[in-house]
């Protein structure tokens, strides 16, 4: 049968995070999570060591609107205070040592961090560290690589934690491979890591091994991942094999799969950030004409590919997309969403993947009320595979009598959650044409 149907829920909390006392943190700590994580940061972001102060303060409300992670920034020094960290140059260095011009990082101490780390685990919400595995920036002195130029290159780092120094024999070229070649030997950002020489792959993993038994974090997200050799991020996955990890992998569908594939087949268990569905969902949100053909969002992206939702992350907005900084400067490759913004969440979060929420969409721009309450339907209904509107025999009707399938189908996304055990599932339905009301009847078992 054929039911026309609409559901609306809205949720209000009052939450003060000034004062938690113990009984209330126990309560946050076991409220029950969402997948849904949280950015916890924006580029350029608040310099002056107060960045973990804020993300703990943040901590009391991320747990009760049902978030199970936060995605930090990276936290090792890089080449000073102002250092956004992904220019790393002591992997040991927390905010502990004087060095580079500054003890703190951008971001504070370590006992600031591991203050913030504490609370995070006291409401029981994970902390996933990013983590710059491609390269090494903000050397102390320039030799001669081991092969392949006359050049000189910034390989020397003696930094003052004493742990992970580095020489020629860590980058390309080297003895190992003699060559510049992309998209793995080649310097995109600063010296480039070669994982098998110099003993650097085994102090990456033994780095990361520091940041979750030491430190406390529970997963990670690896920077620049197309720029490493899968045969290593495999190794890096197999060693933290029951850790969420997601990889930056900035491609097509096809590179990002066929990047996946590698590592699989090497026995790495990871996650990758959907960036071709991201850029679908910008093309119909900052269309505010109408004229974006909605049967795209069918197939849209990774989720719809054939790879394992469950190795998805889902996402609108990241800190390489929204460049504005806490100054509002802009920096090069500024390309945000800009409109209806509320409809790409609608999307990410109703869907398949794993969705990841921006720090700013979430705090400074408005929209945190909105995603707490679409984590909520997620929580509570949206389980199971997914029936897009070929299964569901949708039908139309505009408000102004217009019945023309063909092109009512273009102005409205309609797809169905099928369930899974106490998740009974629920619809999805995104209009946008601007200035029409479209009713859209389903076939479904569903009660109304």
């Amino acid at each position: 049968m054929k039911k026309l149907f609409s559901v609306s829920v809205l949720i209000l909390f009052t939450l003060s995070i000034n004062s938690q006392s113990l009984n209330e943190l126990e309560k946050l700590r076991t409220t029950p999570k969402s997948d849904v994580f949280l950015q916890g940061f924006y580029w350029n972001s608040n310099p002056g060591g107060i960045w973990w102060d804020s993300l703990k303060s943040l901590a009391p409300r991320l747990a009760s609107a049902g978030f199970s992670a936060v995605w930090i920034p990276p936290a090792a020094k890089g080449g000073g205070g102002f250092s956004m960290g992904y220019d790393i140059y002591d992997n040991y260095d927390f905010g502990e040592y004087n060095q580079k011009g500054s003890t703190e990082t951008r971001f504070g101490s370590k006992s600031e961090m591991l203050q913030m780390i504490e609370m995070y685990k006291s409401v029981g919400v994970q902390l996933y560290y990013d983590a710059v595995l491609n390269h090494a920036g903000n050397a102390d002195a320039q030799a001669p690589y081991e092969c392949g130029t006359a050049a000189d290159g910034w390989v020397i780092f003696n930094p003052a934690s004493g742990r992970f120094p580095k020489t020629a024999a860590n980058f390309h070229p080297n003895s190992v491979h003699c060559d510049n070649n992309s998209p793995y030997h080649n310097k995109i950002f600063f010296e480039d890591f070669c994982y098998f020489s110099g003993g650097t792959g085994d102090s990456l993993i033994a780095w990361g091994e520091y940041i979750i038994n030491n430190l406390g974090f529970d997963g990670f997200r690896i920077d620049a991942i197309k720029h490493i050799e899968p045969g290593f991020t495999a190794q890096f996955a197999k060693a933290f094999p029951n850790l969420y990890i997601v990889g930056e992998h900035w491609s097509g569908e096809s590179e990002i799969q066929s990047y996946f594939n590698e590592v699989t087949n090497l026995g790495g268990n990871i996650s990758l950030f959907d960036f071709p569905l991201r850029y679908t969902l910008k093309d119909m949100a900052n269309n505010t004409t109408g004229s974006f053909n909605m049967n795209l969002l069918d197939g849209a992206g990774l989720i719809n590919s054939g790879m394992s939702t469950f190795n998805i992350s889902t996402f609108v907005e990241n800190h390489d997309f929204d460049r504005i900084g806490y100054d509002g400067s802009v920096d090069n490759g500024h390309d945000p969403v800009l409109t209806d913004k509320d409809m790409a969440y609608a999307f990410i979060i109703f869907s398949e993947g794993r969705p990841s929420v921006f720090f700013k969409d979430y705090v400074d721009y408005n929209y945190g009320g909105l995603i707490d309450t679409l984590i909520w339907i997620r929580q509570n209904y949206l389980g199971g595979g997914t029936t897009k509107r070929s299964g569901l025999n949708a039908y139309y009707i505009r408000e102004d009598g217009n019945q023309d399938q063909g092109v009512l189908s273009g102005d409205v996304y309609v797809a169905r959650r099928n369930g899974f055990e106490n998740q009974i599932g629920g619809y999805l339905v995104i209009n946008d044409n601007p200035n029409q009301w479209i009713d859209v009847w389903v076939d479904t078992e569903l009660p109304v």
